[in-house]
């Protein structure tokens, strides 16, 4: 079964810039609570070395002039949803992967849309620009999302048969 993974980074950042386009190109961190702990839930990229699950004290010492925002899970979640919905509009079959990572079943998506690269195009186009969603295409959940951890901004990535000239490529990390 072919299987796109469609990737939205940042997500809880993107739904606050949607609120506050003035902190576009500002760091921003978004703060939640853990039990007694509180820490950051998200971080845009202008907040160099900050990263999900660090303390407020670690992100304020990298980040001083960061713009500390309070989680709103109800609206990154309903951010969700409606991105489930539209691609729902487009295919009948997608599974939610986790706040930002939708799976969508693209059998026979090809003769509908006119190709593979329509497909794509259009799975982009459900959602509003800001999210620049990252998609990946494969024979299977795990790769498609390795795929799209790869793909650019709005962009897709299909890997090729050889899956090990695929991930020669690929960040340790990853």
């Amino acid at each position: 079964m072919l299987i796109g993974c469609l990737l939205v980074k940042h997500l809880p950042v993107k739904v606050e810039l949607q609120r506050f386009p003035n902190l576009r190109g500002r760091p921003i961190l978004i703060v939640q609570s853990l039990n007694t702990k509180r820490c950051i839930l998200d971080a845009s990229e202008e907040a160099d070395g900050v990263f999900s699950g660090m303390s407020i004290h670690e992100a304020s010492a990298l980040c001083p002039h960061g713009w500390f925002l309070e989680a709103d899970l109800p609206a990154y979640r309903k951010a969700f949803n409606d991105i489930l919905i539209a691609l729902a509009n487009r295919s009948p079959f997608v599974e939610d992967g986790g706040l930002g990572t939708a799976y969508v079943d693209l059998t026979g998506l090809n003769e509908l849309y006119g190709g593979e690269a329509r497909v794509i195009t259009t799975l982009i186009s459900a959602l509003p620009e800001i999210f620049t969603p990252q998609i990946g295409v494969a024979y299977g959940k795990y790769l498609a999302f390795i795929a799209a951890m790869m793909a650019q901004p709005s962009g897709a990535i299909c890997p090729p048969d050889d899956i090990r000239k695929f991930f020669q490529d690929a960040s340790v990390d990853l």
